[in-house]
Parts: structure tokens; sequence; C-alpha cells
């Protein structure tokens, strides 16, 4: 499916420049059979006691404890059932760097049972993750190791245990999610909502929050008398450590890259677009991590930023309406991440074009600022928290209800399936076969019918199906007629 779409994008180039693509693709394919080479492990299943290090993901749910943990170089998925409530507290105060005695089996995760079922297995092999480390037993040995991505890391994790026991319920959520990027506060029902009306990503750390976080530093420097050359070497050593603090989320590191290559082209005799810093950013992000591809934050964030660059500025030339070109980049966010939504999703949201234009500025202008303001009230001036809570409680309740009186309404997602590689390789080329003809005409309408077709068409049962499904007690028949 890749090779289609990479045929499809070299198509689209100049004679001159296949021979440089096809370099390229030919670098980064090799580069990525290396890597994807090196990603074995040298531990076999079995009963294991040993000492590890804690690295990521600390989870306690219940009487469930979960992290990722090293042992020997090597990242493992530990699991741990809590015994009683003291053992519980105790399991809280871990931190990242600390070393524990475990006991345990190692155990390969179990391939997928069903068919486009979430893959476990190859989600964990992609963290570079080969087994689940099964405990007995638990102890820390109060040891620490950490390095500058644990301190990061417990910092975090510090503040986001912070948000929850401070901040009001309805309200913490929203702050964690905003500004460090953790979603998994966020309550599951208001997760669906936001999703079906595909404005979920706005829950996330996007690129625009980084443009706005951006120029709110670059104001408050300004003002304290900073040069413009020092504030942006400033700026740049911080988005790194920034990333690190929001987890490293795809769309904040292409942002972050985007935004340090921009201000480089700034302060260097030499002019960086936006389209070589996109490209920049994806090479780097690629290079430390050839598994990103995978990821669907990646891909949806590659793929509208992509289509935003090259297609925005020539579309709305043509209107000197704001209210119009916010409508313009919600639709060509919309239409550029389809193929994607589909695939991952199994469908995509109809009304999420128009709802973007009541969501962003809600999101960005309104709840974002309210973040940070009630983020520096709770770690600075308590006392002051009551105003800010007050008024993001009611920002959440309308936005709340507005989207769950919006799903109540038929037709307002559009289910598709999973579309099978072809499909997915003629949407690719009907959305740039769509954006193609919107800049030569300026029409759109009769340029989304082909897509809707072959969305149709790819989820139309033509000749019956018959599916054996792993429900986990059993087997499940699903006979479904043409």
């Amino acid at each position: 499916m890749l090779l289609g779409i990479l045929l499809i994008l070299a198509l689209l180039f100049k004679r001159s420049n296949l021979v440089v693509f096809f370099s390229i693709a030919l670098a980064a394919g090799g580069f990525f059979w290396f890597s994807d080479n090196q990603n074995q492990s040298v531990l076999e299943s079995g009963e294991l006691e040993a000492l590890a290090i804690l690295n990521d993901g600390i989870t306690i749910d219940g009487d469930a404890f979960r992290a990722q943990v090293i042992y020997r170089g090597e990242r493992l998925q530990l699991s741990y059932k809590i015994a009683n409530e003291k053992e519980q507290q105790q399991l809280k105060q871990l931190k990242y760097g600390d070393q524990l005695q475990i006991n345990g089996v190692l155990e390969a995760p179990e391939k997928n049972r069903n068919k486009d079922q979430f893959n476990y297995q190859a989600f964990l092999y992609h963290k570079k993750v080969h087994w689940l480390w099964k405990a007995n037993s638990l102890k820390s040995t109060q040891v620490s190791n950490k390095s500058l991505l644990h301190t990061l890391k417990n910092f975090r994790k510090s503040q986001l245990e912070k948000i929850d026991a401070t901040l009001d319920n309805k309200i913490a959520p929203y702050v964690a999610s905003l500004i460090y990027g953790d979603r998994s506060y966020v309550d599951a029902t208001v997760y669906d909502n936001y999703q079906r009306l595909g404005v979920v990503h706005l829950l996330a750390i996007s690129g625009l929050h980084v443009n706005l976080i951006v120029s709110g530093f670059l104001l408050l420097l300004r003002r304290l008398g900073f040069q413009i050359e020092k504030t942006a070497i400033t700026i740049m050593c911080l988005l790194p450590l920034y990333c690190l603090m929001t987890g490293g989320n795809a769309p904040v590191v292409r942002a972050a890259v985007m935004t340090i290559c921009l201000m480089l082209g700034n302060l260097l005799p030499i002019r960086i677009t936006s389209l070589q810093a996109l490209c920049c950013s994806f090479m780097l992000v690629f290079l430390f991590s050839p598994y990103c591809v995978f990821e669907i934050g990646f891909q949806l964030s590659y793929a509208v930023s992509f289509a935003i660059i090259l297609s925005g500025r020539k579309i709305m030339r043509r209107t000197s309406s704001n209210l119009l070109n916010s409508l313009y980049v919600s639709l060509i966010s919309t239409i550029s991440g389809i193929a994607v939504m589909s695939y991952h999703f199994y469908e995509f949201s109809i009304v999420g074009v128009f709802l973007n234009i009541i969501y962003v500025p809600l999101f960005t202008f309104i709840l974002l600022p309210l973040s940070f303001l009630l983020l520096f009230c709770l770690n600075v001036i308590p006392l002051l928290l009551v105003v800010p809570t007050a008024i993001m409680k009611i920002a959440v309740t309308v936005s709340e209800t507005f989207a769950v009186l919006l799903q109540s309404i038929p037709f307002t997602t559009w289910v598709t399936g999973r579309p099978s590689s072809v499909f997915v390789i003629l949407l690719v080329i009907l959305t740039f076969f769509f954006f193609y003809q919107w800049e030569k005409t300026g029409k759109i309408c009769r340029y989304l019918i082909p897509i809707a077709i072959c969305l149709f068409i790819s989820s139309v049962n033509w000749t019956g199906k018959v599916s054996l499904i792993d429900v986990g007690q059993g087997d499940s028949i699903l006979i479904q007629l043409p």
C-alpha cells in the first residue's frame, strides 16, 4: 500500500525530480529495514527475577499496576496485581528512574485474534517492547538512577497528580490534556462525543497550540527587554524540553521542529519555507524513530500540514473573509485526513468541517489560556484559583452540552468500515485530484462526489461474508448477506 502511494506521489513530480525522489525513498526504505532488523530481543520466555529501572507509563487502576521498565537495555511491559491498599499507596510513591526488584514471568504478547482488531503485539513492537513481564512480587530497592529525561517525566507526573487532586473534576481532565498532552483523565463518554463529532484532536496538543505558546513566550520575552536573537535562541532551547514534557506526541514534535527550522532561517542568512521546515521535521523525526510512520497522530499531522501548506495559500487567496478562510482550512484538514481516519477509525465526522469553526476558537483562545492560568495559580498563588475555575467550568459545560446535543442528531458521522489497500490508494489519488481541481477551478462539490462514491463502494458487502470472531470465551459467528 505504501509503495503504491509513493508511486502516485512520484508521478506528480516532474521527470527531472524522479531520480532524487526515488533515491530518497530507497535510502529511507534501507534505513527502516536496517532499524527494523536491529529491533530484536536477547531474552527468552520463562521465570525471571531481576532488578529493573522504571522508565515510562506508570499506571495504577484499582488493583492493577502497569509500567514500562528497562532490564539489560531492553524495554519490558510490566504488570502486577496489587495485594492491598497499603501496597497501592506505596506504589503511588514510585518515580521514574527508581530501581525495582521484580520476580515474575516473561511472556510474549498475544497475536491478533480477529482481523482489524487493535494489534497489541504490533503496538508494543513499534515501541521496541518484546515481552510482557507479569510480576508475582514487586519491591522498590530505594535506589534511583535518574537521568534528565526521568527528571522531566517525574515533574510531569507530579504536576498531573497535583492537577487531578486539586482542581475540579470537571476541568482537571482538560488542563491535563491541553498542557501536558495526557488524555487518560478525560471521561470516556465525553471523549467519544468529541471523537464522533470530529473535534477530538483539540484535546491533544497540536501545532496551533504550540504556535500560540511560542507567540506568548515571544511577547513575554520581548516585554522583558530580550533582543530578538536571544529570544529566538531561548525559545529554540525550550521547545525540545516542552516536547518531552508533553509526552513527545507527533503533532507537538512536528510543530516544534518546524518552529525551530523557521527561526533558524530568520537568524541565519538562508531562507527556509514552511514546506522545507515540514520536510526537515519529517526527516528528523523519521531518523530518530522510524516506527513513527505507523502512528495515527504522525500520519494525520503530516497529511493535514502538507495539504494546508501546499493548497491553503492558493485557495485562501480568493477570499478576504476570515470566516470563509476558517471554513476552508477546516475542509482542507478533513479531506486530507479522510483516508487515515477511515482506515484507522472506520468512520469520520461529516459535521466536523463546520464544528471546527466553533470549537477551535473555544479551545484555543478560551480553554487553553485558562488552563495555563489555572496551572500558574495552582503552583504559585492557589488563592486565585476560584475565578478562573468558575469561568472554565462554564466554558467546559457549554462545550460538553453542545457536543451531547449535536451527538443526538442523526447522520453526523459516516461509518465507512476499514477500506482495503486498493481503496486507500484510490482515496489518496482522489484527494490529490480534489485539491488540484479546487486550486484550478475553485469548485468544491463536484469533486467531492468521487471521494464519496469511493467510500461508499469500499463499504458495500458485494458477496456476503461469514466471520468467525474470537470473543475470549468462545467463538461467535457473524453471517452477513450481500
